[in-house]
């Protein structure tokens, strides 16, 4: 089945967008760019680390070989998950190794441009994450939150004075249900910019990963 590649958001997909299961999708790869970069950040710090401090040994080159052959599968890795989750069509920069042997292998990883960068990626993968990872639960939190609102607004647990503390009107019926209408605003709104900062995170894997 062809996959049709995500195109960029346009006012015309700002109330659309919470019926679509691309939405969703956006949001799922958003959720989990938080811990995947974790992971490839520890994975690349802590495997440089240990394989130039053994360089003076055999078991260094060897380490900086594992790493540099992991970097290769967690870039194809990304891009699968870009592919399926985004909606994008990007087809690696895999180079073709015709040589074999430990030492002309470890020399290819070095000369392609694959390596270096899945390198930049993955580890540029670890602060985009903490970005979209809290950018993703601080809009759908306050958008849920207030949403909530006309029919929690009366229990202290929920309400903590605020922001009744400071709109008194918030404290009564009609004022709880335009609260609650904001929300389903920001919800919206919050959706089109997730939906946005899918997109720019396709876009920058393909600039990256992609041979096109």
């Amino acid at each position: 089945m062809k996959i049709i590649e995500q195109d960029f958001p346009t006012g015309s997909d700002f109330f659309t967008s919470i019926w679509k299961a691309q939405t969703w999708l956006n949001v799922l790869y958003l959720l989990i760019s938080f811990p995947l970069g974790l992971i490839y950040f520890i994975f690349l710090v802590t495997g440089i680390s240990l394989g130039f401090g053994l360089l003076i040994t055999v078991f260094g080159i060897f380490i900086l070989m594992g790493v540099l052959a992991l970097v290769h599968l967690l870039a194809r890795f990304e891009v699968s998950l870009t592919n399926s989750l985004l909606g994008f069509q990007i087809r690696p920069d895999i180079p073709r190794y015709e040589k074999s042997g430990f030492w002309k292998r470890f020399g290819e990883l070095l000369r392609s441009p694959f390596t270096w960068k899945g390198f930049a990626f993955l580890f540029i993968r670890f602060p985009l994450g903490i970005f979209s990872f809290s950018l993703t639960i601080g809009l759908l939190s306050a958008s849920l939150g207030l949403i909530a609102y006309p029919f929690l607004f009366r229990f202290q647990w929920y309400n903590w004075d605020w922001p009744g503390y400071y709109f008194g009107f918030i404290e009564t019926i009609p004022g709880a249900v335009i609260v609650g209408l904001v929300g389903i605003i920001l919800l919206y709104a919050s959706l089109f910019v997730l939906n946005l900062l899918a997109w720019v995170s396709g876009i920058f894997a393909k600039a990256l990963l992609g041979n096109d």
